[in-house]
């Protein structure tokens, strides 16, 4: 009996280190103005002065023009195909655009887009069967609908 309450006065005794700690401190962190990466220099460092047709302009200054991006081409639309990144694109003598494209799981595939940009349809897929592809190097669209996909020799 002696030696549980002993262990019991042990870890009483370790629980009120441990609080009379933990509570002593502000737990409050100091807030910057600015984040961590950002940071102004109060002159231009010499190695940046030397780059030829360099403008420096103050930091509160305001923008002397404006500029305004217009939507020249868009291909695709709601519930079609989502491109995360394109591989490689060429054009058939119909207009038509193939791109090669691949998504974030590695699945390679081609998706043929009218001259418009409307969504035409998806030239076979990744497969090892007829119609289908193990991996392209790359495509090619010649004036008699033929499209060569490289494949990767085994």
């Amino acid at each position: 009996m002696q030696y549980s309450q002993f262990f019991q006065r042990i870890l009483l005794s370790i629980f009120g280190c441990f609080l009379l700690v933990q509570c002593s401190k502000t737990s409050t962190p100091e807030q910057s103005e600015q984040p961590a990466y950002t940071f102004i220099l109060d002159e231009i460092p010499p190695h940046i002065q030397e780059i030829d047709n360099l403008t420096v302009f103050p930091g509160d200054s305001e923008p002397s023009h404006s500029i305004e991006l217009i939507r020249e081409q868009a291909y695709g639309e709601t519930g079609e195909p989502y491109i995360t990144r394109i591989l490689g694109c060429v054009e058939d003598d119909q207009g038509r655009v193939i791109i090669w494209v691949t998504g974030s799981s590695y699945v390679q595939a081609l998706y043929v887009y009218n001259a418009d940009g409307t969504y035409y349809t998806q030239l076979g897929r990744q497969g090892k069967g007829p119609g289908e592809y193990v991996q392209m190097v790359g495509i090619y669209a010649k004036k008699i609908y033929l499209l060569w996909i490289t494949p990767v020799s085994a």
